[in-house]
């Protein structure tokens, strides 16, 4: 299997790169490309960033797996989503005051 990080500009992609400047030396150092996400991208399984907010301010990080359909599963809350919406949606419901945002970064997943 292997993998590429992409990085959609963004201020959050551009914060975590200010935070971590040393994370795109070390994925290349062992082989990881880092790009900007292309189309076809979106036919693959993604584990995407996500910055956690708390009443709107980001907290901290979380990964979930992003599908080719577009659905995601989030192993925080342990729940399935059809959109990014219904993926904020369940993290709500089981922390009231929680939410995320899509910090444009991904490890795309390939055979």
């Amino acid at each position: 299997m292997g993998c590429d990080v992409t990085e959609e500009k963004n201020l959050f992609s551009k914060a975590l790169s200010w935070l971590y400047p040393e994370a795109k030396a070390q994925c290349q150092a062992i082989g990881v490309q880092v790009r900007e996400g292309i189309r076809e991208d979106f036919d693959k399984y993604r584990l995407k960033a996500m910055a956690v907010s708390f009443i709107g301010m980001p907290v901290g990080l979380h990964w979930v797996l992003q599908r080719p359909d577009g659905s995601f599963m989030d192993p925080g809350v342990g729940k399935n989503s059809l959109s990014f919406d219904e993926l904020v949606q369940n993290a709500r419901s089981d922390f009231r005051f929680a939410g995320y945002y899509d910090t444009g970064i991904s490890i795309v997943l390939s055979a």
